[in-house]
Order: structure tokens, then C-alpha cells, then sequence
């Protein structure tokens, strides 16, 4: 769990919490200096360029498609030359939306020369070059590499998208020294020419995230000799989807004469994604979006070539469809065109055209309708779905008693299946002669798992999905993996739909992505990967993340995410250094296990649905609490208002001209998580404070919400400024949707009628306790194994004027951090014990009063117990009781205290490796609590009984008490469908007992499928699986608490066994970890209390202002973060 105080994690990164260091760090920010080795290659020396030298042709067909994407990336190469020469104004490149070929080689000629890299087929007086081409196709090439100078390119040699880059002496005839760029094919050939754009500083994000293009006097790079054998995943790519703000600015932005989104959008998205090297794009295919092969050469929905096809051709993106759209088909738009054109001619049955999309009854006229598409798209790169789905996304018709004799959907999926082959032998001129894959995605994995299957050829990739939010649900079998067409995953970063959608900030936890993904990667599922990225923003990271990982798979896991990931990518678009960077590295890693712990969309409460109201399910709001675990609601806005002081205070002192990329990448996710979280989180408190008679409070929280409200309207309004009005549409926290009946797939936004209001008003103060929820008593429990823990209690007015109040503890072991005071509102005491003044365990009281003039009047208002539990046994110097291992030093181990034992899974006393080969390991960033342990390897025998034989972790615990308890393990909510090849049914069971009692069976069963009822959903929503188990301590004293494993691949995060009814409260990640030896520096737990925010602690009714638009609301809040910050561009 991360540090109570702040969830931090890093010792350097901690330290920045005093301020003094942060400040210092921040006020050096600025950009990286360009330095270069002697031995560089000089691209341009501040007087010229050197040229680009190409063959004129490959020849052939096929080649001279290679030659084209090649040549076309070749002028991109130039262009970003003249770019960071200043030839070219970058800010004018990035403010265009209609760009094209034409475009670009009427820039580079008006330019000034001798800062354009000059494009040659011929060498002719010429001293250096930089010499591109494909290898077996590239005469200039080939040649180097047959004159023995370029040995590394044997290395490339007949790889998949592989390219090496070399400095080589006297290549070609007159040429004394050139970079020479190799590329296995056309698309490696690409990927090494955009590899060094990156390395002059033109990051892939410079036109889809406004990062800038720094000017050099000189431009070097290494020549040292680079080779990259290609990727891991062999297709690799996004899908737009749920893209209702992509269309509407693209509306604004881009012609629409010929639909939205059209092929001046389509090229940005085709470069960007070369400049990731990823190969592969589903389209965008929403109602409202134009059908991706609608506008042809020829018209509209027609025969005739579709241009964005084409166009994904001269750039070598390999072109296919989703799960919806089988056949390269998407059938919300198409399929109606080709209904009242045929319906005639072909007999179409059905009463419209949705009924008519009926394989069943209407066999030969579908088969039509998928050829007519094949034949359109056969001149193109393309991956084919196949299967049979709905006119959109949704279960295929099927009319019972067909003409076909079909039984059922399993048998008529089949059929189709067959039938497309026959296609793709028609059209391609054989079965295997283009990549095909079927996706068993939603109602098609059911009927995959019942019979399907059979129908499936060898040779198609089966493309296996996560349950939309995270969780695979799925990996290959042994037969599975063994297949020539191999498996792949259709993973987001994005979604609409159950149990809640996250369409506004790409909220899928960068952690939960890594792990799942190299689950897929470890059960043989590494052919095909797709990232459904909604809008494409905000979620530049997470698509960059999702591409550096399918490239080089090890390259990427838990343990580098911010050490490597993010740390390049600040340093690379926001020109960050050193220590520095780690400022922002840190910030978005610990953003990240905020969005592991809740995501901003899954903030809610009870919600109507509407088309400007988004709907949410009250029951599964999940609410961290306000009264336990330091104020654990409080805890985490305060970490989300720290998070932003991080990011906003780099964002101040970055040259202007990062401020924009910086904004869109990272403050206004940090922002807008921040916003929700205030919104949702004051809101509860309203509504439970208002219940307890808070009487200011209650209005100052409400007001508190409503700014945050407000402030995520108004930071829109600032995104919508940005880059002078670049991305006006782009995201929205609402996602209205006129079609379906009217909904709004966006987030919660309150309205004013939902705020709670004290109904009776009465004099003086009262008191709550921490752990209580009515006030007025409560019980405050401290134990000496962890002597710096904190309570707290909360002393606040019951009226609208400011009240007096006294505290008295009852002994002097008691020490309050404040004792009297006055407040409209509410003012927080913390409560600490000095056990070094206490010889033996004690019960003491609080008591709290009305006051005057500083004296207290009447009866006390409130009567808290403090129980301080001196410990029996301890870690130091080897006290009586603690068990001692063979070198006499302690044997790690945890303590029960206060009520309950709560150990974090990575603090295990013993991990025992299994006979059967498996073992656990941890995997840091995971869940609630930042790391959990996993069972490996990723695929391995359900055990069901004997579970010593298998791998299990020993937890050491000191218990005080005895009895039968109740305990909660949680577990990540990882899925587990589908069949073993002999036909087991698959599970997500875990075993757990305590000493030698081995248990007889699993006894923790989670939920494997998303049919396992409401289970699954209220998993999703909040994060964790809490699975209840029962264990006897027969006698106080040390006991072993060991997890088996029973299935594979199990992920789970912490342990907490209550022995006291009440004492671990309802918090949602819940209380501090018990006292242990194991936890070192950041990892050390320590029950903590969280600062009020200023608002509330200066709250005077008379004085209460309206709600401004960006009010701040943390203790640590600067005034400046109180408005949309400042950016340029």
C-alpha cells in the first residue's frame, strides 16, 4: 500500500513533499541542450543539408508500391530536416488539417534550400548522403551490403519489418561517408527513416499532440551502428472507437463534403501510427461516423476504389476491421446502400434493412455483399474478419426453421465461415492468400466455447479480448497456441459500455495493460494485437506504451513503466533532464495507481440516464470512506490535489511552446482526475455530514463539489483554446448519444437539487470519532508495535455560527494536537499515544464540550475510549516472543494489532517454490495498493487437492487472539474462461490456510467469467475482488497463514483478517498494514490522518461565496492552480 501520508513510493521522490527540493527542481526545468561527439554523422552543419540519395524505382508492381510508402517517408524525412532547421515553420505544419503529398513537396521547394535535405537518385558530386532503400530490392543497397560494408543488415535479412542504420566510408562510387538506412521491407525500411526524425527531436506526437519541433543550429546523430530485427507482435495497431468527439471535431476541422471523418484526417492518424511502428488500424465505425470505405474514386458507396483505403496503401498501414465489421464491411453504413440497391435483384427477405442482415434467410445476397467489398479492397494490404455479427455491434439474426436447415447460430457462424473462404479464394486466388482472424469478442466467445470452434481453419489467427475493462478473458489453450495462424489481443485503453464506460481520459491503468499484456504475450497470444484507443486523446501514453510493448515485449514490464517508459517519453516531448523528468515520471506513476484504485469515470453516484445526464448504478459507487482509515476519502483527494501541484508546477516553468503537448498529455488528466474525484468525493461527505447535523460543513462540501463541477466544464473550455483552437471537440466529459433512444455514456455531473442540507439546526458543537458514522462515541485503538500511528476525531458546529469547544484526555499518555478551538464549520483533533509513557496496556477517555470564553460548559458532547494495546512481542533485539530463525535474527512476520491483521501480499515471510514447476513473484504497480503476487507460470494444471506439492507463501503472524475470524483476501479480477483441451472448466481459485491445516479444497473461488452475475461488474468497479474465507487460530502465539496456489496466473493484493467485530472499518482500500519487519523505507505503513482542506477550516457562513469556476481545494492548493493553467501554442 502506498505511504498513508501520500502514497508515494520513492525514498528521492518522497523528500519532494517538504517543498524545498521540488521548488529547487522545478525552477531549473527547461530543454535538453543538443551536444554531439566528434565522431557524429552531421546531418546539417549550419550551412547545408545533406542530401537524401534513393533509388529511382524497385520495379515491378509490388516493388513499386514498396517504393512509393518508402519515398513517401523519405519526404517526411526531409520536411522534418527543414523543420528543425527552420526551413520550414513546424507551427505551420501542425496547424494544418488538409494535408497531402502535393502539399508537402511544394513546401520543401519553396524552402530554403540549403537547410532541405536535397533528394537525389544519383550520386554525382556528392561527399555525403543519407542512403535509404529496401534490402533485396534497393540496388544502392544491396550494393554496400554485397561490397562487405554493411554486415549488420545480414542480420535483418528476410525479418518482418526489421531496419538497420550505419555510417558507412565510401559506399557508392564518389561518395566518401553516408548514413546508410536499411530496412528489411518497405514498412522497416519506414520505421528506420522515422527512427531518426525521433533521434533530431520530431517526436511521433508532433502533429497529434502539438509537441514541439526545437530548432538546432546543427544537427548530429549517433553512428554508432543500430539494428533492430523487427517486432514481437507481428500486426500490431489501434481502433477509433466510440468516436463521437473525434466526429464532431473533426466537423470543425477537416472537408466534410465527403463525410467525417474523411482522408485528410485518416493520413494524420496513418503517419503517427508509423511514427509508434505500429502496421495495422480498425477504422473508426460508430452511427454518425462515415463508413470508412464509403467515398471511392468514383462516388459513394459504390464499386469504385475506396480513397482511404487507397491512401492507407501509399502509407503501408495494413487495413482491417473490428470485431463488427466482418469482411472489411461496416455494415451500419454499408449494408443499407447495398439493401435498397439488391433487394430486388438478389430477393432479399426481411420487412427493412436491419431485419434483411439475416445470414439465415438471406445466405446468397450477404455473400454478395462481402465480395463486393473484397473485390473493391483486393489491391490492398488487409487483415479479413471473419464470422457473422448484427447490422452493428451486436449477436448475429437467426430465424429459426431457415431455408438453410441452420440448427442454431453456432452452425450458421460456421456456414459463413466456410463461405468466406470460398471468398477469399475467389477474390485472392487462394484460401491463405491474406492474413484472416476470427475474434471471439462478446456473444462470439460463447459460441466459440459451445461448438464453434470446429469451424475455426488452422490457419486463422484467433484474436482473443479482455472483458473491455482491463481483464483478458481468455488466453489459448495448448492446441490453441500450437496453431499456424497463431492468437492475438483486442485490448482498450478506452470504452462504451458495461459496467461502466471510460470514454473522457483513457483511464486504463498503465500497469493493469503491461501485465494482462504480457500475460497474452507468455500464453502464445503475440500474432495480432489491437488497442481500442476511443478518440486517440487523451491516451497518447498508454498508445505509445501499447506500442513500444508489442514491438519488444521484455523490453517493457512492471518494474521499468516509470523508471524507463515515462521518464523517455517527458524527456523526449517535453524536453525534461535528469531529475527533473523524474519529477513527472513519478507524478504520472503514482497517477496511475490512483486510476488502478478507482478511475476518474468510475467516481459516481446514483444517476438517471438521459441524453444529458449519464447514468449510474448507485450499488456500485463503492465509495472510499470518510470516517476510517485517516479520513481515507480525504487521503486520496488530497494525493490527487498533490498530483496536480506536481504536474501544474513543471507546467509553469516549461517554455511556452512545450505548455500545450505538456497540457494535453498530462495536466488536464491529472486535472480532471482531481475535478471528479472532488465532485463525487465532497458530494459524499455532504450527504453523510448533513446526516450527522454538520451544519457548515454540510454547505461548505456541497460548495466544495459544485466548484469541482464547474472547474471540469471550465478546464474544457480551456482545452478547447489550446494550440489556437486545434482540438475545439476533441474530448468531452460527456458523451450524449441521440441514437440508441437518447443516452450519455460520460461521467457523473451533479446538479445543485442533489446537495443535502442539516433540516434542523442546533446549538453548540458536536463530535465524531474516527470509524464512526454517528456521533458522539467511538472507540480510538493504538498498539505499541506501531507507536507512531494517528487517530482522529472531528469537533464541528451544528449551526451557522461560529462555536467554541473544549477537549480533555483523561491521562497524560493521551496527547491531542489540539485542544480547544472555534468553528463554523469543523476542525480536525489528531490523537497519538507516548507508550513511553506506559508500562502496561490502558483504556483512557476523550471527552469534548461546549466552551465559553475558553472554559467548557455543560456535559461533554462527545466520550471517545482510547484503548492502547501495549505489544507482547516485537521485532527488536529479539523480545520475548518473537520466533527466531536459525541466523537468531527475527523471522519476518506480522503483528495483530487494533483489531485485526491486514498484510500486503509482496510481504510474505516465506515464498516456497512448487514441485509442479510453479512459483509466485511479485509484480509491482498492480491493484489498490501498488504491488500483489502472482501465481506463474501464466498456464499450468488446476491443483485440487495436495496443495504442498504446489508453489505457496508462508505469512508469519503474531496473534493476541483466538477463535474462529473472518478474513477478506483480495484479489485482482482476473478472468479465466473457456476449457482446458480435455475439457476442464476453466476457474480463478486460490487456496488458503493457516500452520499444517492444509485445506482440502480451493476455499477461494473468484469470479473466472463475465457471466458470473453481478460479481463481475462490481469487481470492475471497484478494482479488487474481496473474497471472504473463515480461519481458525486455535491459541495466541505465532501461526503460519499460507496461500496456495490452485490455479494459474492468480493475482492478489492484500490480506485482512479482522479479530475485533468493527475494527477494520468500511474503507475501500481499507486500514494500514499491520506492524511487520518486512516493509522497508516507503513501503512501511503507518496509520495516517488527512489535513482538512483550508476551505473548510476558513469557513464562515455570512461570508460563504458563490461558486467560483475553479475554486481550489486542498490544504496544499496554490492560489494559481485555481484557474485552467496557461498554455501557448
Amino acid at each position: 500500500m502506498p505511504n498513508m501520508a501520500g502514497l508515494a513510493r520513492k525514498s528521492f521522490l518522497a523528500a519532494l513533499t517538504a517543498g524545498a527540493l521540488l521548488a529547487a527542481l522545478l525552477a531549473a526545468v527547461g530543454p535538453i541542450p543538443a551536444q554531439a561527439a566528434e565522431t557524429d554523422f552531421t546531418i546539417y552543419d549550419g550551412a547545408a543539408t545533406t542530401p537524401v540519395l534513393i533509388d529511382p524505382s524497385y520495379g515491378g508492381d509490388h516493388d513499386d508500391r514498396d517504393y512509393r510508402q518508402v519515398h513517401r517517408a523519405v519526404q517526411d524525412l526531409r520536411q522534418d530536416v527543414a523543420m528543425v532547421t527552420g526551413a520550414i515553420d513546424a507551427g505551420e505544419v501542425q496547424r494544418r488539417f488538409v494535408d497531402d503529398e502535393a502539399a508537402k513537396k511544394a513546401r520543401l521547394a519553396n524552402a530554403d534550400q540549403s537547410k532541405v535535405p536535397a533528394l537525389l537518385t544519383e550520386a554525382d558530386g556528392v561527399k555525403t548522403a543519407i542512403i535509404i532503400g529496401v534490402i533485396g530490392q534497393s540496388e544502392l543497397i544491396d550494393g554496400i551490403i554485397g561490397a562487405g560494408k554493411f554486415d549488420e543488415a545480414a542480420r535483418i535479412t528476410g525479418e518482418w519489418e526489421g531496419y538497420a542504420i550505419k555510417k558507412v566510408d565510401d559506399p557508392v562510387a564518389g561518395v566518401d561517408r553516408a548514413l546508410v538506412i536499411a530496412g528489411s521491407d518497405a514498412r522497416g525500411t519506414i520505421y528506420g527513416i522515422y527512427s531518426v526524425s525521433e533521434d533530431i527531436g520530431v517526436s511521433p506526437w508532433y502533429w497529434y499532440s502539438d509537441v514541439p519541433v526545437g530548432q538546432r543550429d546543427r544537427i548530429v546523430v549517433d553512428d554508432s551502428p543500430q539494428v533492430d530485427d523487427g517486432p514481437d507482435v507481428k500486426y500490431r495497431g489501434i481502433f477509433i472507437n466510440d468516436e463521437e468527439r473525434t466526429i464532431d471535431w473533426a466537423k470543425e476541422k477537416f472537408p466534410t463534403d465527403r463525410g467525417t471523418p474523411e482522408v485528410n484526417y485518416y493520413r494524420h492518424v496513418y503517419e503517427m501510427m508509423l511514427r509508434l511502428r505500429l502496421n495495422t488500424l480498425w477504422p473508426a465505425m460508430h452511427e454518425g461516423t462515415t463508413s470508412f470505405n464509403a467515398a471511392t474514386d468514383t462516388g459513394m458507396f459504390d464499386a469504385g476504389t475506396p480513397v482511404n483505403a487507397r491512401e492507407a496503401a501509399a502509407y503501408g498501414v495494413v487495413m482491417s476491421s473490428s470485431h463488427a465489421e466482418l469482411m472489411l464491411r461496416s455494415n451500419v453504413e454499408e449494408w443499407r446502400p447495398f439493401y435498397e440497391r439488391n433487394k430486388e435483384a438478389l430477393d432479399i427477405k426481411g420487412s427493412d434493412y436491419r431485419s434483411a442482415f439475416d445470414y439465415s434467410i438471406n445466405k446468397p445476397a450477404i455473400i454478395a455483399y462481402w465480395r463486393e467489398r473484397l473485390v473493391a479492397n483486393a489491391d490492398f494490404e488487409s487483415i479479413l474478419a471473419l464470422g457473422m455479427r448484427g447490422v452493428h455491434d451486436g449477436a448475429p439474426a437467426f430465424t429459426p426453421g431457415n431455408p438453410y436447415g441452420f440448427a442454431d447460430r453456432v452452425e450458421m457462424v460456421g456456414d459463413a465461415i466456410t463461405e468466406q473462404r470460398k471468398l477469399i479464394e475467389e477474390v485472392y486466388g487462394s484460401v491463405d492468400a491474406v492474413p484472416q482472424v476470427f475474434i471471439p469478442y462478446k456473444e462470439m466467445a460463447d459460441l466459440y466455447n459451445n461448438g464453434l470452434k470446429a469451424y475455426i481453419p488452422e490457419d486463422v489467427t484467433l484474436m482473443w479480448a479482455e472483458d473491455n475493462q482491463g481483464y483478458l478473458r481468455q488466453v489459448p489453450t495448448k492446441s490453441e497456441a500450437a496453431r499456424s495462424g497463431g492468437n492475438g489481443i483486442y485490448y482498450h485503453s478506452s470504452y462504451w459500455g458495461s459496467p461502466k464506460s471510460y470514454l473522457w481520459l483513457n483511464s486504463m491503468p498503465m500497469s493493469l495493460m503491461v501485465e494482462q499484456l504480457h500475460r497474452a504475450w507468455n500464453t502464445d497470444a503475440g500474432r495480432y494485437w489491437i488497442l481500442n484507443v476511443g478518440d486517440i486523446k487523451p491516451g497518447e501514453m498508454k498508445t505509445e506504451l501499447f506500442a513500444k510493448l508489442a514491438w519488444d515485449v521484455d523490453g517493457y514490464d512492471d518494474t521499468n513503466i516509470e523508471s524507463k517508459f515515462l521518464v523517455e517519453q517527458v524527456k523526449r516531448d517535453f524536453g525534461l533532464t535528469g531529475r527533473r523528468a523524474a519529477v513527472v515520471a513519478d507524478a504520472l506513476d503514482r497517477f496511475s495507481t490512483l486510476e488502478s484504485t478507482k478511475r476518474a469515470e468510475f467516481w459516481g453516484t446514483q444517476n438517471p440516464s438521459g441524453v444529458h445526464s449519464a447514468g449510474f448504478p448507485g450499488s456500485r459507487s463503492f465509495p472510499f470512506s470518510a470516517t476510517s482509515d485517516g479520513d481515507e476519502l480525504q487521503r486520496y483527494i488530497n494525493e490527487a490535489n498533490e498530483l496536480v501541484d506536481r504536474v501544474e508546477g513543471v507546467s509553469d516553468k516549461l517554455p511556452k511552446r512545450h505548455r500545450s503537448a505538456f497540457y494535453q498529455q498530462v495536466v488536464h488528466r491529472v486535472r480532471s482526475y482531481r475535478n471528479m474525484a472532488e465532485q463525487i468525493g465532497y458530494y459524499w461527505k455532504n450527504q453523510l455530514y448533513a446526516e450527522q447535523g454538520r451544519y457548515g460543513s454540510a454547505r461548505i462540501y456541497a460548495l466544495l463539489s459544485k466548484n469541482a463541477r464547474d472547474r471540469i466544464r471550465s478546464d474544457e473550455a480551456h482545452w478547447d483554446t489550446l494550440s489556437g483552437g486545434k482540438w475545439k471537440e476533441a474530448i468531452g466529459h460527456s458523451h450524449p448519444i441521440t441514437y440508441y433512444g437518447g443516452v450519455n455514456e460520460g461521467v457523473v455531473m451533479l446538479t445543485d437539487d442533489r446537495y443535502a442540507t442539516v433540516a434542523s439546526p442546533s446549538d453548540g458543537v458536536g463530535a465524531n470519532a474516527e470509524g464512526q458514522k454517528v456521533p458522539g462515541s467511538g472507540t480510538l485503538r493504538f498498539n505499541s508495535a506501531s507507536p507512531k500511528d494517528k487517530r482522529f476525531f472531528d469537533v464541528f458546529s451544528k449551526n451557522d455560527v461560529a462555536e467554541e469547544w473544549v477537549a480533555e484526555a483523561d491521562a497524560p499518555w493521551i496527547t491531542l494536537s489540539k485542544v480547544s478551538g472555534r468553528t463554523a464549520s469543523e476542525q480536525r483533533v489528531t490523537v497519538t499515544v507516548d507508550f513511553a509513557r506506559l508500562d502496561a496496556s490502558a483504556t483512557g477517555t476523550i471527552r469534548v464540550y461546549n466552551a465559553g470564553d475558553g472554559e467548557k460548559t455543560g456535559a461533554p458532547v462527545a466520550t471517545f475510549t482510547v484503548d492502547a494495546e501495549r505489544a507482547t512481542v516485537g521485532f527488536r533485539g529479539r523480545p520475548e516472543g518473537c520466533r527466531p530463525s536459525p541466523s537468531k535474527r527475527c523471522t519476518p512476520g506480522h503483528i495483530e494489532a487494533n483489531g485485526y491483521v491486514t498484510v500486503e501480499a509482496e510481504h510474505f515471510a516465506e515464498n516456497v517454490a512448487g514441485a509442479d514447476g510453479a512459483r509466485w513473484r511479485p509484480v509491482e504497480g498492480m491493484a489498490q495498493r501498488g504491488d500483489a503476487m502472482k501465481a506463474f507460470p501464466e498456464t499450468a494444471p488446476r491443483v485440487d487437492a495436495d496443495f504442498t506439492t504446489t508453489a505457496h507463501l508462508k505469512y508469519r503472524v503474531h496473534f493476541t487472539s483466538s477463535g474462529r475470524f473472518t478474513g477478506t483476501f483480495y484479489r485482482v479480477p482476473t478472468l479465466n474462461e473457456g476449457r482446458e483441451d480435455d475439457g476442464t472448466i476453466r476457474s480463478s481459485r486460490t487456496a488458503i490456510g493457516i500452520d499444517d491445516q492444509v485445506p482440502a479444497s480451493a476455499n477461494l473461488r473468484g469470479c473466472a467469467q463475465t457471466s458470473c452475475g453481478n460479481a463481475w461488474g462490481d469487481n470492475v468497479m471497484r478494482g479488487i475482488e474481496p473474497l471472504t474465507f473463515t480461519i481458525d487460530v486455535p491459541a495466541p502465539g505465532w501461526h503460519d497463514l499460507v496461500v496456495y496456489r490452485s490455479d494459474a496466473a492468480i493475482l492478489f493484493d492484500r490480506i485482512v483478517i479482522e479479530t475485533d467485530s468493527g475494527a477494520v472499518g468500511d474503507g475501500l482500500v481499507g486500514p494500514a498494514e499491520s506492524p511487520n519487519n518486512i516493509a522497508r523505507g516507503e513501503a512501511v505503513q503507518k496509520a495516517a490522518v488527512a489535513p482538512l482542506p483550508d476551505e473548510v477550516l476558513k469557513y464562515r457562513h455570512r461570508a460563504l461565496p458563490s461558486a467560483p469556476a475553479a475554486a481550489s481545494s486542498s490544504p496544499a492548493h496554490r492560489p494559481a492552480a485555481n484557474a485552467s493553467p496557461s498554455t501557448t501554442g
